[in-house]
């Protein structure tokens, strides 16, 4: 990313040159922030996943709300534009984003109250309806799972009707936590009422 910054370094003096109407070349400190941005930011991970778009999209924002103050008029314009288009792209929440974030065990929750003040304005309706896409994707999960536990169980003559064998590790331990979690989870859903 560092070699892509040098040859458009390149390539804008050399415009400069054949376009009368061109009047920013860049100067050596905002170079100096281009290949900064080129390094830190853009070339840091060579494997970005899933559980890192959301704390990368806090920092765009925030680097914007900061450029959006900026006392240099150039700066100040060029950012409010980026700024607005980021807004709207943003402005509808992300639900897979925030999941994936929730789900890194370094992060879970905090994460998303950290960032979720900075990136949307209806932080609360933002959170509660994640919290209930999660719940919902946990409630279907239980159901695949048992019905696996179920069919697991089963003997394979397929004798002994419907009912889960007493003797399978699996079946009673787990079904028995399964309800736990469902009513701990409508509880929680009760009390949020």
């Amino acid at each position: 990313m560092l070699s892509v910054a040098l040859k458009f370094k390149d390539v804008f003096p050399r415009f400069a040159e054949y376009e009368p109407h061109f009047h920013h070349l860049p100067n050596d400190e905002e170079w100096a922030h281009v290949e900064s941005v080129c390094t830190n930011v853009i070339s840091r991970s060579d494997y970005p996943t899933s559980n890192l778009y959301l704390i990368e999209m806090f920092r765009v924002k925030e680097t914007l709300d900061i450029g959006a103050l900026s006392k240099n008029d150039f700066i100040r314009t060029m950012v409010t534009n980026i700024k607005e288009k980021f807004d709207k792209y943003l402005g509808e929440f992300h639900l897979v984003m925030a999941i994936a974030s929730l789900l890194d065990p370094r992060f879970k929750m905090k994460l998303v109250e950290f960032s979720f003040p900075t990136i949307y304005s209806n932080v609360e309706k933002n959170i509660e309806e994640m919290k209930k896409a999660l719940y919902e994707m946990y409630e279907e999960y239980l159901e695949i799972h048992d019905a696996s536990v179920r069919e697991a169980a089963m003997p394979a003559n397929g004798c002994g009707g419907n009912e889960v064998s007493k003797t399978t590790s699996l079946g009673s331990g787990w079904e028995a936590f399964g309800e736990f979690i469902k009513i701990q989870i409508w509880k929680d859903q009760k009390s949020q009422n």
